[in-house]
């Protein structure tokens, strides 16, 4: 199978594969987009009628499950949110929502996500903790509250997530990775392209929001410049909006913030103003791109690594004989630990196969036979000897299931035009390479093609 999403929050297909060597086209198995049970909006400007299924990063979890990090997006496909969606596709024709999460719905506590600051991407995994933004996420406790009333409310909100407020206490950008090592998390942010600056006013510091996630906006007014104001969001030494002449506002545009503005804005509904005294920097609290750890756990992790999932599913029947194997264990693993720790067994023959094997960063080993398998007979697969990054090996583990033609029902989908056809062989290729090149500007346009693909 297949299964396929992209960030346009279309939902979700799914596709059977089976077959493909000997020519066969991929059957539509089943499409799944619901509209999402999303919290009303947090302003009462937007738009959003609904929200469907979607995000801007998807991970399996399990071989049978997908987890998704939604990031706030004020464009279409709008989200009102910052979200993590999870589906089980278990049974592939008929795929569940078992969570929705939705972050940042208290602007007056940080306790779900501090305002403008969480935009959740990439998903990483320890054992049934989902790692993103600055969030670490009960898999577990998110389905059960979800299976109630198909919501996560306020109240199930701080059993299900912890926040690590690490860019408001510190400064750390968070939003792209989150990686789980034991008992500590290595956080990785993006650039902004914004200089971070301390900006001081009479009545403290000013709040500087993480860049395109909003926050609060402010009116800036120059003596100056009668008659022209700038209104916009605060974002490193900055004010991100339009400039105001006349009533009129002009392009979107970027201004500095100088000693002696006048600000003025509305903090949880009451109006304030401020007047810039001092504004310095680089904010060197402030790290963006450089790497911050936390710890995550108040105990070492001494938990050893499981196998969370896998297809085919345990004493599946009719597997076609051209499947591959998928298992997930939601660990940062030893990848050395992976060589030699799978064998598969035909039990009839008590023979073993061969195949190839790759591993993926957020835990998924996915095994490729290198022949097909025999139709009608039971394989087993054991996996032992795997360990976490920080040493704790798993219990052995095997299932087994047993081949023959797949029953999986085909969507009958008629398409607007006929699918181009490719009339060459098909090429499969068998090895990497790798390259090295110097630096200098007579390599600075070069591009490098695999010889053998």
């Amino acid at each position: 199978m297949v299964f396929v999403s992209d960030q346009q929050q279309t939902g979700m297909a799914i596709y059977d594969i089976s077959g493909m060597h000997e020519g066969k086209s991929p059957r539509l198995i089943s499409r799944f987009n619901p509209v999402l049970n999303t919290p009303p909006p947090m302003v009462a400007w937007s738009s959003v009628s609904e929200e469907r299924l979607g995000g801007y990063w998807v991970e399996p979890y399990g071989a049978n499950k997908v987890v998704w990090g939604a990031r706030k997006r004020g464009i279409a496909p709008s989200c009102d949110y910052p979200s993590m969606f999870i589906v089980d596709f278990t049974h592939p024709e008929n795929p569940q929502i078992t969570c929705e999460l939705y972050f940042d719905q208290d602007g007056t506590t940080f306790t779900d996500g501090d305002a403008g600051h969480t935009d959740p991407a990439y998903v990483n995994f320890q054992d049934h903790y989902a790692f993103l933004d600055h969030f670490k996420v009960d898999i577990h406790a998110c389905e059960a509250a979800y299976a109630d009333d198909k919501k996560v409310d306020a109240q199930e909100f701080s059993s299900v997530a912890v926040s690590f407020e690490v860019y408001r206490e510190h400064g750390c950008e968070t939003n792209q990775y989150f990686r789980p090592l034991g008992q500590v998390g290595a956080f990785g942010g993006s650039d902004s392209g914004f200089t971070h600056k301390i900006i001081e006013h009479d009545g403290g510091l000013l709040e500087t929001a993480r860049p395109y996630l909003g926050g609060i906006r402010y009116d800036v007014f120059r003596d100056s410049e009668p008659g022209v104001y700038r209104s916009g969001t605060a974002i490193g030494g900055l004010i991100v909006g339009r400039n105001i002449e006349n009533n009129i506002a002009a392009v979107h545009a970027r201004f500095d913030i100088l000693p002696g503005d006048t600000l003025h804005a509305r903090v949880n509904g009451e109006p304030v103003v401020y007047t810039i005294t001092d504004v310095s920097g680089p904010d060197e609290r402030t790290n963006e791109q450089g790497l911050c750890f936390l710890v995550t756990h108040d105990e070492p992790d001494t938990t050893p690594p499981d196998v969370s999932g896998h297809r085919p599913l345990v004493d599946q029947t009719n597997v076609p004989v051209d499947t591959f194997i998928h298992l997930h264990i939601p660990e940062t693993l030893r990848d050395h630990t992976l060589a030699n720790s799978v064998t598969i067994t035909n039990t009839r023959t008590d023979q073993p196969i061969t195949f190839q094997m790759q591993s993926s960063h957020t835990g998924t080993v996915s095994i490729f036979p290198d022949d097909n398998l025999l139709l009608g007979d039971e394989y087993r697969v054991d996996i032992a000897g795997v360990q976490d990054f920080m040493g704790n090996t798993m219990v052995p583990y095997s299932f087994s299931f047993t081949t023959g033609e797949s029953q999986l029902q085909a969507i009958d989908i008629q398409p607007a035009a006929p699918a181009p056809k490719f009339e060459g062989t098909p090429y499969y290729p068998n090895h990497s390479g790798s390259i090295t090149c110097e630096s200098g500007e007579d390599y600075d346009s070069l591009w490098v093609l695999n010889p053998d693909n």
